[in-house]
């Protein structure tokens, strides 16, 4: 049933693609040898895997890190890292994936259609960070980090990795 639904309607696999998180197609693609539509591919090769920003008094803007590039079939990518911030005090760090030519939002300013991906405030310890996002074969992709404005603030990412996923033929 499912493999017929997903063979004959191609739109409701683009749909599925876009709604269900990394995890669930893998368990779904796992579950059944005849539903085998997503594995993944690679990590990517990074410029980085960690960085520290400190920010000064006057410094509330998101600093670009390193673009992305995928294969031309891949489908969803996962982001994985450890992220905190300076371990007391207000937070405000953030971490995105940001399409296009587009800019992460600084300090207090709200999320831009270019944001495909992020997560806010950074913790005051070590934590794990999971972001998935669907991938569009003509678009680019960068990463941002923003340590927050007004004094004081850091954001330290470390064990970046990224992971692609591309769809089999059913």
């Amino acid at each position: 049933m499912i493999r017929e639904l997903l063979q004959d309607h191609e739109w409701f696999r683009r749909e599925l693609f876009a709604w269900l998180s990394l995890d669930s197609l893998l368990s779904l693609s796992t579950a059944s040898k005849s539903v085998n539509f997503v594995r993944q591919v690679r990590n990517q090769t990074l410029q980085e895997t960690e960085r520290v920003w400190h920010n000064d008094p006057h410094t509330y803007h998101a600093h670009f890190w390193q673009r992305l590039t995928f294969r031309p079939d891949t489908k969803l990518a996962r982001i994985y890292c450890k992220w905190k911030d300076q371990g007391w005090g207000n937070k405000k760090g953030m971490f995105s994936v940001v399409k296009g030519d587009g800019k992460a939002p600084n300090d207090g300013c709200e999320w831009g259609s270019d944001v495909v991906v992020g997560s806010e405030p950074a913790p005051h310890q070590w934590e794990k960070l999971y972001m998935d996002f669907p991938v569009h074969p003509a678009e680019k992709y960068s990463i941002w980090a923003r340590a927050g404005g007004g004094g004081g603030h850091h954001i330290h990412i470390k064990d970046l990795s990224v992971h692609e996923m591309i769809s089999n033929k059913i």
